[in-house]
């Protein structure tokens, strides 16, 4: 049978749980309880809290004030983060035609978009430039001859390949180029008559390395001295994306990133006179501003053992699909329902424990083998930090819908 443990024990025991009660009493916890216990809530459900996404836009500006944040759209598309984040004045990265429609709805104007994708469909290459959006990237003469024959007038960002081996999510064997590529990039641009305004790289989604950015600094201003021997005179820096959400418990904050950020751009691009530095930050301006709540639907005994089977309304296949992908299994709490209150279940008489999505796939497993106090149907598993990629990466599979978002303080 479970045998008693003591939280600290449980918690050192179960690294995927979170410290209940860890955030106090915030207003996306009230909000999320409310609708739990007044509003019958049965389905699995975000609270994204706005506010929490305009805060980390003041704070990127007081932190990194010469770099400016174009949001990576990809990151999370929701409807009202981006124009949170237009209100805001950001600038935005858009890798397709989809992510500039949404953008351009919101009334944001074209030269606050940099069309993000070194490898671009000609479709979305037209819509760009009956947009009037100018500013997009290349990383190959393939490209520099596809952008020519369609958008002559486009300005060019020349991505360049970085060392991104600290990241979760690497990006460099995919996209950008070689430093031996790079001066027949621009040669090509330069044959064609074509604009040449910066240089941009991407040290990897999740990064954990704090020189990646300096390296790649420093090898984008080798790039720029290359435009510059050509006749270029570029003055455009995208610093990529790579920076890690507000609660990011095993990864740099954007404050330790920021001193190498800092150092390295005086170091290389001080002598630029009138340079605009970008960057595209995804996960760090949506990751603490949602949270996900899972209800416990079905619960059974693993056969003879005491071994117990939970069963969540989303799994692998729906928002919880961040494994699928090399990530940690997300941290949680546990909450049930007693008469008018929602309570943090006792950390007591643990039992091995399989918690399974609700998909008729044996692969949705959202945690295999975790010790947990003996739950029941009702209770409720509550993620924080899940704004970044869970949304749009979630599928339909067996006809399970995705999690609806409920949204405060807008």
């Amino acid at each position: 049978m479970g045998h008693p443990i003591s939280p600290s024990v449980y918690l050192q025991n179960n690294p995927m749980l979170s410290e209940l009660n860890s955030n106090g009493s915030t207003e996306a916890y009230d909000a999320l309880s409310k609708r739990i216990l007044t509003e019958n809530q049965q389905d699995a459900f975000f609270i994204c809290d706005l506010s929490e996404v305009k805060s980390l836009f003041q704070e990127w500006r007081a932190t990194l004030p010469t770099v400016w944040p174009y949001y990576a759209v990809k990151c999370n598309p929701d409807l009202r983060v981006v124009s949170a984040l237009a209100k805001c004045g950001a600038g935005f990265d858009c890798a397709t035609l989809s992510e500039m429609k949404l953008v351009l709805g919101l009334g944001v104007a074209p030269s606050r978009i940099i069309f993000a994708n070194p490898c671009k469909m000609e479709s979305h290459l037209l819509f760009a430039k009956r947009n009037h959006i100018r500013r997009m990237t290349v990383d190959s003469v393939e490209e520099v001859e596809k952008v020519h024959s369609i958008y002559p007038t486009a300005e060019l960002v020349v991505r360049i390949a970085t060392d991104d081996g600290g990241s979760n999510f690497k990006l460099s064997k995919k996209f950008g180029a070689c430093p031996a590529r790079v001066p027949k990039i621009l040669e090509s641009c330069r044959h064609k008559g074509l604009s040449v305004v910066g240089v941009s790289f991407h040290v990897g989604s999740g990064c954990g390395d704090l020189m990646a950015y300096k390296k790649a600094i420093h090898d984008a201003d080798k790039a720029f001295t290359m435009a510059r021997k050509l006749g270029y005179k570029p003055t455009l820096l995208d610093i990529g994306g790579g920076f890690n959400g507000r609660n990011s418990e095993s990864k740099a904050s954007l404050e330790t990133f920021a001193a190498i950020i800092h150092e390295s751009l005086e170091e290389c691009f001080s002598k630029y006179e009138d340079l605009q530095v970008i960057s595209e930050p995804g996960r760090y301006f949506v990751s603490s501003g949602f949270t996900l709540a899972a209800q416990i639907y079905s619960k059974r005994r693993a056969s003879e053992s005491w071994e117990m089977m939970y069963y969540l309304n989303e799994g692998i296949y729906g928002c919880l699909n961040g494994t699928l992908y090399g990530e940690e299994p997300p941290k949680f709490q546990l909450f049930r329902k007693a008469g008018a209150k929602l309570c943090p279940i006792p950390l007591e008489n643990t039992l091995l424990s399989y918690v399974w999505g609700p998909t008729l796939d044996g692969l949705d497993l959202v945690y295999d083998k975790i010790h947990l106090p003996e739950l029941h149907n009702g209770d409720w598993f509550v993620f924080p930090n899940m704004g970044a990629y869970c949304i749009p990466l979630c599928t339909s599979f067996n006809g399970y819908p995705g999690s609806k978002v409920y949204y405060i303080n807008e």
